[in-house]
């Protein structure tokens, strides 16, 4: 984590301690990183998505396989098998962006003064 804050603007540093936080109440700190199978990460990103979203739970499973693979390649003795890649996303609404007609384009456009705003 302190690679992550050093490195990611806070947003996504947040982002990032939250799906730890989260994973940590799922499983153990004690647990060692060969003990941890697809089902026990499945079963948490179930309880995600039902409390948060399944969006909230994908983002988690994210930021999890991330670091499972920054582990692999800086600590020493890490499993090789990474358990949150066999783990499929979960089911999450889209949210298409809105895309205004040219003609309220051209309506906002043409309000605006000149410089900046134009």
């Amino acid at each position: 984590m302190e690679h992550a804050q050093a490195k990611f603007c806070k947003k996504v540093y947040a982002e990032k301690k939250l799906a730890f936080r989260e994973f940590f109440k799922s499983v153990s700190l004690k647990l060692e990183p060969a003990r941890l199978h697809p089902g026990m990460l499945l079963k948490h990103f179930n309880v995600q998505a039902k409390r948060r979203s399944g969006d909230g739970a994908n983002k988690d499973r994210k930021n999890l396989l991330v670091a499972w693979n920054w582990a692999q390649k800086y600590l020493p003795r890490w499993p090789k098998e990474n358990p949150v890649k066999l783990c499929e996303r979960q089911d999450a609404e889209q949210h298409p962006r809105y895309i205004p007609p040219v003609e309220d384009f051209w309506k906002v456009y043409d309000a605006a003064k000149e410089g900046q705003d134009k």
